[in-house]
């Protein structure tokens, strides 16, 4: 089986759509699971909450949310799927980018006092391989961002003074949509409550 740099250079993106795969799935289940975000120090949480690192505290926030382990847990696993079949791989790997930038926020923020530069140097270096992916398809995502921006028949030009307008327009809409969203909120405080 001859090899040219091409193919070498495929099965290297590969690699890398496999190997963040397998860790979107396991961070990704064990966040669905239950087990990431958990605070094993119970004698930490006691102590006054200036005292406690941020990391712990982070963890034990993060950890007292089902919907949002869930939710990330199940974004992480469909981005993994998704990057492993050819078709869906450019749509695994841009998902996956903002979700990875937000992890290594968090681990520069929160994971350094306790693990060092370990985890951010490793999600630093997940963001490096879905870049890469990414440029690999540059062309389809130069076209498609060509289409996306082109003119359409629908574009209308404005005068200096709509500009106006729309902004007042705009801010008054919070307030339009807040008015029609009471009874939205009254029944989900409702079922919340249990009545």
């Amino acid at each position: 089986m001859k090899l040219n740099k091409e193919k070498l250079y495929n099965y290297f993106i590969l690699s890398l759509c496999w190997y963040l795969a397998f860790y979107m799935l396991s961070y990704g289940y064990s966040k669905i699971v239950g087990r990431q975000f958990h605070v094993n120090h119970d004698d930490m949480l006691k102590k006054p909450i200036q005292s406690i690192d941020s990391f712990y505290l982070a963890w034990h926030l993060f950890g007292r949310s089902p919907l949002f382990n869930i939710s990330i847990g199940l974004i992480q696993c469909i981005c993994a799927i998704l990057l492993i079949i050819n078709r869906t791989r450019l749509i695994g790997a841009l998902i996956l980018l903002p979700v990875l930038v937000q992890i290594f926020i968090i681990d520069v923020s929160f994971t350094m006092s306790v693990f060092g530069v370990n985890l951010p140097v490793r999600l630093g270096m997940m963001i490096i391989c879905d870049l890469l992916i990414l440029m690999n398809a540059k062309q389809q995502i130069l076209t498609a961002l060509k289409a996306l921006c082109s003119k359409t028949n629908s574009d209308i030009i404005l005068k200096w003074w709509h500009y106006l307008i729309l902004l007042t327009i705009g801010f008054l809409m919070d307030f339009v949509l807040a008015v029609i969203t009471i009874p939205i909120k009254l029944l989900i405080q409702l079922l919340i409550n249990g009545y």
